[in-house]
C-alpha cells in the first residue's frame, strides 16, 4: 500500500497530466442545426449563465446580446450602445458579464440583470480595459474565465494566432476615461504548435479538468488542450461526424453547461447542442 501511495504522489510531483478529460471525441449532436429566432446574421460569442440557467450570445455587427433558452429559443434581446464589433461574452458571477471588442482589443465589464434591455458604453457600471492595439478584423475572438485563479482566456483569430491568459482587471476609475491596460501573457506559441487549426474563433475553459476547448471556424473543429497546448481530444464539426447532417458553416461561439453539455453557435444564425455518449 505504501508503495502505491508513494508512486501516485511522485507522479503528481513530476507534473503528470490529470486523468480527467472532457473527451470531445465521445460527444454527439442532440439538437441542431436550429435557426435562432429574431437573429438573421453575425451570431458570435456564447456563454452559460448560472444565475438565469440560460445562455447569452453576442451579435457582433449590430452590437447586441441575445438571451437564449438551453434549446436555442430567443428570450430577449439587449442593445449594446456604443460598443464595437463584440465577438465574445462570458458570465462571471451574479449579474456580472465581460465582453470583448475585436478590433479595439478591449475587454469590457457590463452588468445584466433580469430587466436589462440596453447597456451603454459610458454607463457607471461599465469598465473598459485595453489588451493590445491594432488588432483590426483579425483580433479578439471569444472569452472564458477561470473562477479559481480569477483569470480570463481569449484568442486572437489570426495574423498571428494567439491564446491569451488575462488577469482579471480591477474595476476602478471613472467610466469614459482612457481604458486601463490589462495584464496578460501568452499561454503558448500556437503558431508553432501542431493543433492543425488555421484560425481561432472561440475558447472555453473547463474548470472541472483545467482544460481549454479551442474552436476553429476554418478548420471546423473543437480541440481540447492542456494549458501547455497538448491535445487531449477533438470534435470535428463536419458532415457525418458526431451525427452532424451538414458541416457547421462558421462556428463562432462555444460554451459548456454544468452537466458538460456543449453549446455552439454558428454564423449566420445556427445553434447546436452536443452531449457526451453514455
Amino acid at each position: 500500500m505504501f508503495c502505491v501511495i508513494l508512486s501516485a504522489l511522485t507522479m503528481e510531483q513530476i507534473g503528470a497530466e490529470p486523468a480527467k478529460k472532457v473527451g470531445l471525441d465521445d460527444y454527439v449532436l442532440v439538437l441542431g442545426p436550429k435557426k435562432i429566432e429574431q437573429v438573421r446574421t453575425d451570431a458570435s460569442g456564447l456563454t452559460y449563465c448560472s444565475t438565469t440557467k440560460s445562455l447569452f450570445m453576442v451579435i457582433n455587427g449590430a452590437a447586441l446580446v441575445v438571451e437564449l433558452g438551453l434549446d436555442g429559443s430567443t428570450k430577449r434581446i439587449i442593445k449594446l450602445n456604443g460598443f464595437s464589433d463584440v465577438e465574445g461574452i462570458f458570465h462571471v458571477r451574479d449579474n456580472v458579464f465581460w465582453v470583448v471588442e475585436e478590433g479595439r482589443g478591449n475587454i469590457c465589464r457590463i452588468l445584466i440583470d433580469k430587466d436589462t434591455r440596453v447597456v451603454d458604453y459610458g454607463a457607471g457600471s461599465t469598465f473598459v480595459f485595453h489588451l493590445e492595439a491594432g488588432m483590426g478584423n483579425k483580433g479578439l475572438e471569444g472569452l472564458s474565465y477561470d473562477p479559481e485563479k480569477k483569470r480570463f482566456f481569449s484568442v486572437k483569430e489570426r495574423n498571428p494566432r494567439k491564446i491569451y491568459e488575462i488577469e482579471e482587471p480591477p474595476t476602478r476609475g471613472r467610466p469614459g476615461e482612457t481604458p486601463g491596460k490589462a495584464k496578460f501573457r501568452l499561454l503558448w506559441d500556437i503558431q508553432a504548435s501542431n493543433l492543425q487549426m488555421s484560425d481561432l474563433s472561440g475558447v472555453h475553459f473547463d474548470s472541472r479538468t483545467g482544460h481549454l476547448l479551442i474552436l476553429s471556424d476554418e478548420s471546423k473543429c473543437v480541440v481540447e488542450t492542456t494549458e501547455k497546448g497538448k491535445e487531449i481530444s477533438r470534435l470535428r464539426l463536419v458532415k457525418g461526424n458526431a451525427g452532424l447532417p451538414h458541416n457547421v458553416p462558421q462556428a463562432e461561439g462555444i460554451t459548456m453547461g454544468p452537466a458538460g453539455t456543449l453549446y455552439i453557435c454558428s454564423e449566420p444564425n445556427f445553434f447546436y447542442v452536443f452531449k457526451r455518449k453514455k
